[in-house]
């Protein structure tokens, strides 16, 4: 868990794209290659499964380690001020 502490970590949001052989996960030493056909390609380092990706520079992993955003934290309730009369009248409701 000391990981998470670390703060040189980059930070992504979006999917984490994976070889479709081996299920490795893209990385900073990853080679991709832009292909004629305007695509990109990239040989997976692990079991040399060609991979057709789409991401932008930014997207590429750029440190060793990655932390990946996988959903929104969850949003705090604003909270409400009510007067006493109110809360009385609130706690017979259902």
């Amino acid at each position: 868990m000391k990981c998470l502490q670390a703060k040189d970590v980059q930070l992504a949001t979006g999917d984490v794209v994976k070889c479709r052989g081996c299920q490795v996960v893209l990385n900073l030493y990853s080679n991709i290659k832009d292909t004629e056909e305007g695509k990109q390609e990239w040989k997976c380092e692990f079991c040399n499964v060609d991979n057709y990706i789409n991401v932008e520079p930014e997207e590429k992993p750029q440190k060793e380690t990655v932390s990946y955003i996988l959903e929104a934290a969850p949003q705090k309730k604003q909270e409400t001020h009510t007067t006493e009369a109110e809360e009385v009248k609130g706690s017979e409701e259902p």
